[in-house]
């Protein structure tokens, strides 16, 4: 069973456009770059768990984070930690050292699509909301 979360951090990737992720009223987005392009929906979901990690790492110490995905594949790589993809496994590698960098640990669970709104719209660059 894993600790209560103390942070919680939402992400979505849209397999054409970007991704982004949501922290406690910060949030970014992004487009993919070229080698990116072509990757697995695994790998463009984790991707912004990945990037959230090291934008926000150093907020979090010895706090335990709850990175929320609608991806059940993400969810699975992060609560087992491997993966028999070695691009997925090099994310995972990137995840695990901003964790040890910054002293924080995490866990993971599925949110329905539905209730990942926010993560949704930054991964497909509706900024209305959080520019205002």
């Amino acid at each position: 069973m894993s600790p209560s979360p103390d942070i919680d951090d939402v992400s979505d990737a849209s397999g054409l456009l970007g991704f982004g992720a949501y922290f406690s009223g910060a949030w970014f987005s992004g487009s993919w770059v070229d080698t990116q392009e072509s990757q697995s929906i695994e790998y463009k979901e984790l991707f912004p768990v990945v990037f959230a990690a090291r934008v926000w790492g150093a907020q979090w110490p010895l706090q335990h984070v709850l990175f929320r995905s609608d991806s059940e594949a993400v969810v699975h790589i992060l609560n087992t930690r491997t993966s028999k993809v070695p691009a997925l496994m090099h994310l995972l590698r990137d995840l695990f050292m901003s964790a040890a960098r910054f002293s924080f640990s995490f866990s993971t669970k599925d949110v329905p699509g539905v209730y990942n709104e926010i993560a949704g719209d930054l991964s497909r660059f509706r900024w209305q909301e959080f520019c205002d």
